[in-house]
């Protein structure tokens, strides 16, 4: 029983940005997993325990991060956020 998250991540031009490192925290139990964005600027979990919350974030210079928390999923939910940074 999971779930998947996936995305883009894309400049405020709407270009894909490679390389971006892209972080999924199961809030309950501070569980961890990372991701970079392919050349496209997408990015996928696959196989996501289902529930949450959930906080996906990125961090794009080091400094700035930008995150989607209060993340919640249902079994076989594909849950879709997109970056701009």
């Amino acid at each position: 029983m999971t779930a998947s998250i996936s995305g883009s991540i894309r400049n405020p031009q709407g270009e894909p940005i490679a390389g971006i490192s892209v972080k999924l925290i199961h809030e309950p139990t501070t569980s961890a997993f990372a991701k970079t964005s392919d050349a496209t600027g997408k990015y996928q979990f696959d196989s996501v325990k289902v529930g949450g919350p959930y906080v996906l974030s990125v961090n794009s210079d080091g400094t700035t991060e930008n995150e989607r928390k209060n993340i919640n999923l249902k079994i076989d939910e594909e849950f879709i956020h997109n970056f701009t940074v």
